[in-house]
């Protein structure tokens, strides 16, 4: 689903319409399947509606749809995010032969399994140049080796729009009471999905210590994921519940920011936090581990 907060909007933003034309093409969901109904900013959207079984194993229906497509429209150029877009337009650009095709990898271990490395040494082709987000990523990625080089990964530093970001940004009054937070309390804020990486069981478990010593501190954790449950469950045997909160994933959630005393990044592996930087564009003091 579209998020606008996404890397791929700030790209599109980026790209003069005199110059460009963009599609937009999202394989799996659509506005409708949540409450903010966002659209895309690019001139165009293509939704396939793929189910999530589709996009699994061999995906030959869902690459002969997105070929036909690709096929019709001609692009000039195309540009993959995450790992799962990349192996499926690799395959299709050995027929395809779109000359420009960009795959901007935003996370550290995407291609670990050996399986994801063999796939990347038969069909990454001179037509590709892999984005890293960081130079922490592009290290990664040469070391992996299996078709990854200095001549065709560069590294583009994620970056963020401080103006725009704080000329949106809710005011702290505004933004606790969207969070439903008092005025009083000392809070820690953090905002990711609640996935292992990104270490949120940990940031609950420091922050239990805390609260043994000062209860009028608060901690709250913005995002969805697998692990919701899990991290409720902990909250709740714990005693933490008028402490610790997950009002899960709140659509351009980086406007709330200003709601924390202290922003606390968790994760036990990171590309380049985005979040970090809107968090540093607000003010907001960072406590973050050293990865990434």
């Amino acid at each position: 689903n579209i998020r606008l907060s996404d890397l791929q909007e700030e790209i599109i933003a980026a790209l003069p319409v005199e110059d460009f034309e963009v599609i937009s093409a999202y394989l799996t969901g659509s506005p409708e399947d949540s409450d903010s109904g966002l659209h895309s900013q690019s001139e165009r959207e293509k939704f396939f509606r793929f189910k999530k079984q589709q996009t699994k194993g061999l995906r030959l229906s869902l690459m002969w749809e997105l070929g036909k497509f690709c096929h019709a429209e001609q692009f000039d150029i195309v540009i993959t995010h995450r790992f799962k877009a990349f192996d499926i337009m690799s395959k299709l650009n050995i027929f395809l032969a779109i000359p420009h095709a960009i795959n901007v990898v935003h996370n550290l271990d995407d291609f670990s399994r050996f399986y994801r490395k063999l796939n990347t040494f038969f069909f990454l082709n001179p037509r590709w140049t892999i984005v890293a987000v960081s130079q922490t990523v592009n290290n990664y990625l040469c070391s992996v080796g299996y078709g990854f080089n200095k001549k065709n990964t560069i590294t583009i530093n994620n970056a963020i729009d401080a103006d725009k970001l704080l000329s949106r940004i809710y005011p702290r009054e505004k933004a606790r009471k969207q969070l439903a937070l008092d005025n009083k309390s000392f809070v820690f804020g953090t905002i990711g999905r609640t996935v292992s990486v990104k270490g949120h069981i940990y940031l609950i478990k420091a922050f239990e210590q805390l609260y043994s010593h000062n209860k009028n501190i608060k901690l709250i954790i913005i995002g969805d994921g697998k692990l919701t449950t899990e991290l409720q469950q902990y909250i709740d045997t714990h005693g933490l519940h008028n402490a610790v909160s997950l009002p899960g994933a709140i659509v351009d959630a980086k406007l709330l920011i200003a709601a924390f005393d202290c922003f606390v990044l968790s994760s036990l592996a990171e590309g380049f936090s985005l979040v970090i930087l809107e968090a540093m564009a607000a003010k907001v003091p960072i406590v973050a581990t050293r990865v990434g």
